[in-house]
């Protein structure tokens, strides 16, 4: 079965980290425990055969015959000794005759016949399914024959320490799943909220908003999502109010062509043919509007299109200027406008040279076509701190402050006055303006109006 939730996977893995840590910490637990164990046990049973054989040889020095024949003192001592070690002790003879042992049972049915040979003494030890210790110990009293001292210690496996601790660790791994379990949903809550809001965004509701309070990945993620619910929302109002208003605006032209037609048709009806020149002219007139305003329509719609990544450039501002300057030269002659152009030598910003271009061509143009005829269009170049301004100003008559906060609006024109256009220039150049960095403002000057634009350089 596949694993889909993501607080699961999280939650799977925290145990499973947390239990190869555990049995890491175990394992080195009983390593670094056991070996001090081993050597421990190796110093008690040397001190255990020296224990044994000078007691045994020590009785038997009093009783030179206890192998021999049967010596109570020896027997009790046996017993006592059986009872010391908690083990089974026996003595053997050379022919292999058990003289004396300490309880019935002794020798036991079974003994380890794997031994350690230590020279004087035998032993076996085994602590895997309880500890067995087993020492074979060779006496040889002055003036009796020799024999074997058995020991036999066996016990099951008690309820040890490293049996505490296996459990220890077996229940913190418990209490760390019941913490774990909260915490991976606390961590992965976020991405349902995300996952929500995308299925509401997928769904046509674009003002989603995902408040996630954390500085984390998460959070950034947050962040760029709601970044992008934002920007898309922009864009689709945007699109939405751009169709509503080029639909607005081709009605116009349309209706016009509508009624041209109309008349030309009755004047071809009625075999009248003054007139009908004008009516063509009007209509093809209308077509060239209707054209330029799909190619500025166009070129609005290919800004939000243009890919983030589009190579810049540095752009010299003295040599784009004059080249614009040059561009609308017969209409500032015709209209008897001043132009002025100060502080433009040496700056430079960096970014699309053709948008930049289209941007300073519609402030330029702007200024140019509402303009009075023998007015002043000024324009001023400065920078400092890393930025370069330009500032087109224009005489124009007074505006009212709704005026001024709408001019960069798409279709929004001012009051009337006769100057061709569709109101997209302006709006044009605050779109490549901010694709660049910038900014742009407009307001009011001495004799009318001043818009600029701030880039970095």
């Amino acid at each position: 079965m596949r694993i889909r939730q993501l607080y699961v996977k999280m939650f799977l893995a925290f145990i499973g980290l947390f239990l190869v840590a555990q049995f890491l910490v175990f394992g080195m637990f009983r390593h670094v425990t056991g070996r001090p164990l081993h050597r421990e046990m190796g110093g008690y049973l040397e001190s255990s055969v020296a224990l044994v054989r000078e007691l045994v040889e020590h009785k038997v020095r009093e009783h030179p015959d206890a192998f021999t024949r049967e010596v109570a003192a020896l027997r009790d001592f046996v017993v006592r000794l059986g009872a010391g070690f908690q083990s089974l002790v026996w003595i053997e003879t050379a022919a292999g005759r058990v003289v004396y042992r300490s309880s019935p049972d002794a020798p036991p049915p079974s003994i380890p016949r794997d031994l350690v040979d230590r020279g004087s003494y035998q032993y076996h030890l085994s602590m895997r399914l309880g500890s067995i210790v087993y020492l074979r110990i060779r006496v040889s009293p002055p003036g009796s024959p020799s024999a074997t001292v058995h020991v036999f210690h066996r016990r099951p496996r008690p309820f040890m320490h490293d049996t505490h601790f296996l459990l220890g660790l077996i229940g913190i791994c418990v209490l760390m799943a019941l913490l774990l379990y909260p915490l991976t949903r606390y961590i992965t809550r976020p991405l349902k909220r995300l996952t929500h809001s995308a299925h509401r965004i997928a769904g046509g509701d674009f003002d989603q908003v995902v408040a996630v309070p954390s500085n984390d990945e998460i959070g950034e993620l947050a962040a760029a999502f709601n970044t992008m619910a934002e920007r898309i929302s922009h864009m689709i109002r945007g699109t939405r109010e751009l169709t509503a208003n080029v639909s607005h605006e081709l009605r116009s032209p349309l209706a016009r062509m509508r009624v041209a037609l109309e008349l030309l048709d009755a004047k071809v009806r009625d075999a009248r043919a003054a007139g009908a020149g004008e009516l063509i002219a009007s209509i093809e007139a209308e077509i060239v509007d209707m054209d330029r305003l799909i190619d500025r329509i166009l070129e609005l719609a290919k800004l939000d299109l243009r890919e983030a990544d589009t190579p810049i450039d540095a752009i010299d501002l003295d040599a784009g200027l004059n080249a614009i300057i040059a561009k609308f030269m017969p209409t500032i002659e015709r209209r008897r406008l001043a132009l002025t152009l100060t502080g433009a030598g040496g700056a430079i910003v960096r970014g699309v040279p053709d948008d930049i271009a289209t941007a300073l061509g519609n402030l330029v143009d702007n200024a140019v076509k509402y303009s009075p005829e023998g007015g002043a269009v000024d324009i001023a170049v400065t920078q400092s701190d890393g930025v370069v301004s330009i500032a087109v100003a224009n005489a124009s008559p007074p505006l009212a402050d709704d005026e001024l906060a709408g001019i960069f609006e798409p279709f929004v024109r001012l009051r009337p006055t006769g100057a061709p256009g569709h109101g997209l220039g302006l709006a044009i150049a605050k779109r490549i303006v901010e694709r660049h960095g910038g900014s742009i403002r407009a307001e009011r000057s001495v004799n009318g109006i001043r818009i600029t634009i701030t880039l970095p350089a």
